[in-house]
């Protein structure tokens, strides 16, 4: 709670059953605690050709009991964001879009006090318009990621010829799992997944070579990225 009077106390218990109080300290809290992160963030071309945004509700016990917006950014660049939009609820729909350029989204989250949490993973998308031949891929691929090497954020891109269950995960060179980038049910269609080099943890990995895998039906594809820092 910002700016609320305090008192604390620590006290310590003998396994006797001694107890020995400290003395008391009383002070002003200050709220500088942020949200947590925003997670499952998806980007989704409409039939409308607006770009519908939805997320998780945030919903830590304490760091998100007072949280009061969402904030959205976009980029064309994955370089340059600006804030196109804040809302209480978790989603957005993003109207000032035109076909062809590559759109890369990330989402925070604010409390009452002004503490604004880190960027949530980057979506991705690419406005095609509805029944456009060249919206839907002839074959399965996945392609070199860009940029590579990367630091820190880089953009794996796949294809899919129909729909299909998919799990995209990156390994070290040892064969261990360090991130599951996407696991469940693709439209067919040109889809972009982003890293941000961090592993499941929130990490970031140390330089170096890894290898990214993509299962799509029967389809699987194994490439090598570096990151570098």
């Amino acid at each position: 709670v910002n700016e609320a009077n305090s008192t604390f106390m620590v006290s310590a218990h003998s396994a006797e059953g001694f107890v020995t109080n400290s003395a008391p300290f009383a002070g002003i809290s200050v709220d500088n605690l942020a949200p947590s992160v925003v997670s499952g963030l998806a980007a989704v071309n409409t039939e409308l050709n607006t770009v519908l945004l939805s997320w998780n509700e945030n919903d830590h016990e304490y760091l998100d009991s007072d949280l009061s917006i969402y904030t959205v950014y976009r980029s064309e660049d994955m370089v340059n964001y600006e804030s196109i939009g804040t809302t209480e609820v978790p989603e957005l729909t993003d109207e000032a879009v035109v076909m062809g350029p590559t759109y890369y989204y990330k989402v925070t989250a604010s409390d009452f006090s002004g503490n604004e949490s880190a960027d949530s993973d980057v979506a991705t998308v690419v406005l095609l318009a509805v029944g456009s031949e060249t919206a839907i891929p002839e074959v399965f691929s996945l392609n070199q990621n860009y940029p590579n090497p990367f630091n820190p954020t880089t953009a794996i891109e796949f294809a899919l010829p129909e729909d299909a269950k998919v799990t995209l995960t990156i390994y070290n060179m040892l064969g261990q799992e360090i991130r599951l980038l996407a696991n469940g049910d693709f439209q067919s269609g040109y889809h972009t997944v982003m890293w941000n080099g961090k592993d499941e943890f929130g990490l970031s990995v140390t330089s170096g070579m890894y290898l990214y895998r993509i299962s799509a039906g029967d389809f699987s594809k194994t490439m090598k990225m570096v990151f570098l820092k």
